[in-house]
């Protein structure tokens, strides 16, 4: 896999700001090389090139194109890489921090669909190019301006994915079939780290979401 890969330095302006872009880059992976799995613990978004990526969110799986911004989790089970027997893919990425981007993650449904797909492929790749390149060599401005771009590739996936978005005080799908699967099998021995994977979560964020919904944990909520 060839990477191109630059990370941010620290600036005052940093915690001010409701968005940070912490690294960004370029991949080229190849079809003969393994999927990319590593837990970084920040928000990624991916935006293809050319060639074929093949994004693995626990059992499904997606295929990608230009054409689509891919939104991923890392701190969630997940593995991307390109599709075998393809040329290789290329793509640019940026791993991003901010206020309520866990929230969002989930009002848009991103766990459950990664890709966003979009018209207008010029603006996407300008800024993905001229974040990459505030991080290589930065100037005055550039934590501001990269919380800028952050902030309208937000309003972006926001406009795209929004009709379908989880309101606040709304059902949270995902839990509620978990608690059904969880009622129709109370003898089963149920344990957090299974529930966790079959939700592609990570047993902390299981435990916040299911509470969130049900208001207990969900082994509490089972006695």
């Amino acid at each position: 896999m060839t990477d191109e890969i630059w990370f941010d330095r620290p600036d005052s302006l940093v915690d001010l700001l409701p968005y940070r872009i912490k690294a960004a880059g370029r991949t080229t992976a190849r079809a003969d090389m393994p999927l990319v799995r590593q837990k970084f613990n920040q928000h990624v978004l991916i935006l293809p090139i050319s060639g074929i990526g093949l994004i693995r969110l626990g059992a499904r799986e997606f295929r990608v194109v230009a054409g689509n911004l891919v939104w991923l989790d890392t701190a969630r089970q997940y593995a991307h890489g390109c599709v075998p027997g393809t040329m290789p893919w290329r793509y640019l990425w940026l791993g991003i921090q901010g206020h309520g981007l866990e929230a969002l993650f989930g009002a848009l449904h991103a766990d459950d669909e990664p890709l966003v797909p979009f018209t207008d492929l010029g603006w996407m790749t300008d800024g993905f190019v001229a974040a990459i390149g505030r991080l290589r060599d930065p100037g005055p401005a550039s934590a501001a301006e990269n919380s800028a771009l952050v902030a309208r590739l937000i309003s972006f996936l926001v406009g795209a994915r929004g009709t379908t978005a989880q309101v606040a005080g709304a059902p949270d799908a995902s839990m509620a079939a978990l608690a059904a699967r969880m009622r129709s099998g109370l003898a089963h021995v149920w344990r957090i780290a299974d529930l966790a994977r079959s939700a592609n979560l990570s047993p902390a964020q299981l435990h916040r979401r299911f509470r969130q919904a049900h208001g207990a944990a969900p082994i509490d909520w089972l006695r």
